[in-house]
């Protein structure tokens, strides 16, 4: 297993882990112009907790393509 197999496992574990959102409801529009958004978790998650979350599936979105074609170029290899 190389360095691009575990770096994609550790941003899948931490972007499908408890501390990301289980669901996320619709969008809200608020009259200030902004926006209410509601996240459901399947367990009480810290401030930290929701921050590595975030922070995963930003950059699992990022990078999943580019991730999973480097994955199946190097089991071809």
């Amino acid at each position: 297993m190389g360095k691009r197999h575990l770096l994609l496992f550790a941003y899948m574990y931490a972007r499908f882990s408890d501390a990301s959102p289980n669901y996320t409801h619709m969008d809200i529009p608020l009259d200030g112009g902004g926006i209410r958004r509601t996240l459901d978790y399947r367990r009480e998650v810290s401030p930290t907790d929701r921050l590595i979350g975030d922070w995963a599936s930003v950059w699992y979105e990022r990078y999943s393509e580019s991730f999973f074609r480097a994955l199946s170029q190097s089991n071809s290899k």
